[in-house]
């Protein structure tokens, strides 16, 4: 059976006032967002994954 599994980025301050970030300026992530990578990293441990593509930038 194939899984796909979609994550969607974490939260920056850009983010919550409405700024544009991306390819020509970037906002670090909030403390929130960094616990929540780590959440997420302890639940997708049980899988095996064959390919993972992810977005270049920062």
């Amino acid at each position: 059976m194939t899984r796909l599994f979609f994550v969607r980025h974490g939260k920056t301050e850009w983010n919550l006032e409405g700024r544009y970030q991306g390819a020509h300026g970037d906002s670090p992530l909030l403390p929130q967002s960094l616990e929540e990578i780590k959440q997420l990293s302890e639940y997708l441990k049980i899988y095996h994954f064959a390919k993972i593509y992810s977005s270049p930038i920062k």
